[in-house]
């Protein structure tokens, strides 16, 4: 803005304009051409007030939490600490229901709340429609005994040929199958779970009766239990008869997470017994081993769980590393490293929620 001062009884401030030649024309053509010489020209500075847009919802919520960040920060830490705690308790699963399952069966609960259970199990039936392996599967388990699925079969071992078919062996093989009846029942089997050279059908078999069994002159060599001994635990035996297999057929789905404790046990038997010698010093020593189900699965799962920590820290540190150079501030790349830790808190959190067997799938 444009100021003239010293003009008698025409002293005015001349609005503003685009130019200040502008403003000098029409000061001339006010004072009817009179020469401006001798006036004072002094510039103002002009405030203007700015045109204000209402505020956003946006960004009343952003600067809601900038003004009490400390109080916002407080409550996104105590809404995180459940997902943590929930994450927490993710243990790895293999069970022999399928994922999306667990996961329509938690949403029907959801959308019916009050409602009946019954209700929620017949949502669940709709989506199992049309899958022949799950009927199967649903069959298999209720005509069956669960561990007919997939059966753990311990390894016996002596390297020497006919080793198993000897009276010593016998004894040992009795042995480790009494400590693993006496360990395992009734929680993981019952006394039909077991298929062997010196255990069959529910019962011990000694030496003698075994081998009487596969003499094909033995006046029992022809019973039916003889038989059904023959071509059920004859397939045990490799060609050399020097190593043999115990079946054991669990009541427990043994595919399922329930069947790791049984697992652990079963390898704490069998290095026990392994550091037995089986035949004095006539023989080696023999050597045992799992397998089967959910040994494999295990051994997977051990694997990659013992390398996360480090893969986690690995990651973490060359995030901040390359944020810390990036824009030269270790606080921003704390303020990161926070910021992923919670969202992902919560994802983990809400998956194990929902898709980790237990009291929420009801």
């Amino acid at each position: 803005m444009i100021e003239y001062k010293g003009v008698e009884n025409n002293q005015q401030v001349i609005p503003t304009d685009s130019t200040n030649e502008k403003k000098q024309v029409e000061v001339e053509e006010e004072q009817g051409g009179k020469s401006n010489e001798g006036v004072e020209v002094v510039e103002k500075e002009v405030i203007t007030t700015p045109r204000i847009t209402p505020r956003t919802w946006w960004f009343r919520v952003s600067y809601f939490t900038s003004t009490y960040s400390r109080v916002i920060l407080l409550i996104v830490a105590g809404v995180t600490i459940p997902f943590i705690i929930e994450f927490l308790k993710m243990i790895p699963t293999s069970d022999d229901e399928l994922v999306y399952l667990r996961g329509t069966h938690l949403l029907t609960h959801w959308l019916t709340h009050s409602l009946t259970y019954s209700l929620t199990y017949s949502l669940t039936l709709i989506s199992l429609t049309g899958s022949n392996s799950l009927e199967a599967l649903q069959t298999l388990k209720s005509d069956f005994p669960m561990g007919q699925m997939d059966p753990y079969s311990v390894i016996l071992t002596t390297d020497i040929s006919y080793g198993v078919l000897t009276s010593d062996y016998f004894t040992y093989e009795t042995g480790l199958i009494s400590e693993i009846l006496s360990e395992e029942q009734p929680k993981y089997i019952d006394t039909s779970s077991i298929s062997a050279l010196s255990y069959y059908n529910g019962a011990y078999v000694d030496y003698d009766t075994s081998m009487a069994y596969f003499n094909t002159s033995s006046p029992v060599y022809n019973d039916s239990i003889a038989v059904a001994y023959r071509i059920e635990v004859g397939s045990s035996l490799n060609s050399d008869s020097s190593a043999s297999l115990i079946r054991i057929e669990t009541i427990i789905n043994p595919n399922s997470q329930k069947a790791e404790g049984f697992v652990v046990d079963m390898r704490k038997i069998l290095d026990k017994y392994e550091s037995k010698t089986a035949y004095g010093s006539t023989y080696n020593q023999v050597k045992l081993y799992l397998f089967g189900a959910y040994t494999t699965t295990l051994d997977v799962q051990d694997a990659l769980y013992a390398t996360v920590p480090t893969l986690i820290g690995c990651t973490i540190a060359i995030v901040m590393a390359l944020i810390f150079f990036s824009f030269g501030s270790i606080m921003i790349a704390v303020r990161l490293a926070i910021t992923v830790f919670i969202s992902l808190s919560w994802t983990y959190g809400l998956m194990v929620y929902v898709y980790q067997p237990g009291p929420s799938q009801g």
